[in-house]
């Protein structure tokens, strides 16, 4: 089996197409096909962690329709199976996989296979692209044709990246959003103050679609400084706390910046960038270029649009850092 996956960071998720009943009570399918071989589409519950984000389509309903997360890796287990496509044969019992779940939620309204048609061209290049790179896809969906529309494949598990999730904002925002662990008392559910606080679900970020809208941020930068005749370089991130020195005649700037496809209300800044523009306040500049559209293309994300903000000289005032991280110094007695 090609582990594509594993060079993508984890920006990957599971992916269930079934038509059974019991949805999100686990994943389960036979160990082997119908010719006593292994085959990928049931294999791949073997290739699942803990915590791992999956998705569920429901081929009654025709479309996404639930999220939930891996709640231990595989363990042996039997099953009643017929073919699909076989529906008279007798259905007989297998060794099989199964896969625990946890944290089931479903999405409303769905993720429908109408929608999912309209991002057809999206979907086409994000799989050329994976068969491309690592030659192997195991991808859920199989692009329109002059025959037929884009359809779901014939299997029961598939792998989906980053990249797909973000066509679909309702189901990025579902993943974003968290999961809730109602407490069950004697058989009650019930509520408490603690149980607003959604579990988090691991946030995850296309890295081909964030380095897109970064380096269109610094671009953006240096044209803002180039236009009022500023000489810039651009410095090496592991060695300097700033992405761009900005100098013209006696004035040397260290600039910041950051690029977001959001508003940019917030955004996340290191330990060394914060202690060095206190540290020089009047050289600082801070530059944010936020609402940047980063849309797929064949040749990988093309970012374009976004607003300037430009804070120079940059003042920090700790009011403004929200802490998100600590670093514990565990002292040895």
């Amino acid at each position: 089996m090609n582990r594509w996956w594993n060079r993508l960071e984890e920006q990957h998720y599971w992916f269930e197409l079934t038509g059974r009943l019991d949805l999100g009570k686990n994943l389960h399918a036979p160990k082997k096909d119908d010719g006593g071989r292994e085959y990928w589409s049931y294999v791949l519950l073997k290739e699942m962690h803990e915590d791992d984000l999956v998705l569920h389509y429901h081929k009654k309903e025709k479309g996404i329709v639930a999220i939930s997360q891996v709640a231990k890796q595989w363990s042996d287990s039997s099953i009643l199976w017929s073919p699909s496509k076989k529906k008279k044969i007798k259905p007989t019992v297998r060794p099989a996989l199964m896969v625990e779940l946890k944290n089931f939620k479903r999405i409303r309204p769905i993720i429908h296979l109408d929608q999912i048609r309209k991002r057809n061209a999206e979907i086409e290049i994000i799989l050329n692209n994976l068969v491309s790179k690592y030659s192997a896809a195991y991808f859920p969906f199989a692009p329109k044709s002059t025959k037929r529309p884009l359809s779901v494949n014939e299997g029961y598990g598939f792998v989906v990246t980053q990249e797909f999730v973000d066509l679909f904002p309702r189901l990025s925002s579902t993943f974003e959003r968290g999961f809730q662990e109602p407490k069950i008392i004697e058989g009650v559910e019930t509520k408490t103050a603690d149980d607003k606080k959604k579990k988090r679900a691991k946030r995850k970020v296309s890295s081909a679609k964030n380095e897109a809208v970064e380096l269109y941020a610094v671009e953006k930068a240096v044209k803002y400084f180039t236009q009022q005749n500023y000489k810039i370089e651009r410095m090496p991130r592991k060695s300097f706390p700033y992405d761009l020195k900005a100098t013209k005649e006696n004035v040397e700037l260290h600039v910041e910046v950051k690029g977001k496809s959001d508003t940019g209300e917030k955004v996340i800044v290191s330990r060394n960038e914060v202690k060095h523009s206190k540290e020089n306040v009047q050289n600082s500049v801070f530059i944010l270029v936020h609402s940047i559209k980063a849309n797929l293309t064949a040749k990988g994300y093309k970012a374009s649009g976004g607003k300037l903000v430009v804070k120079n000289p940059w003042l920090l005032d700790d009011s403004d850092l929200d802490p998100y991280t600590y670093e514990y110094l565990v002292k040895n007695k």
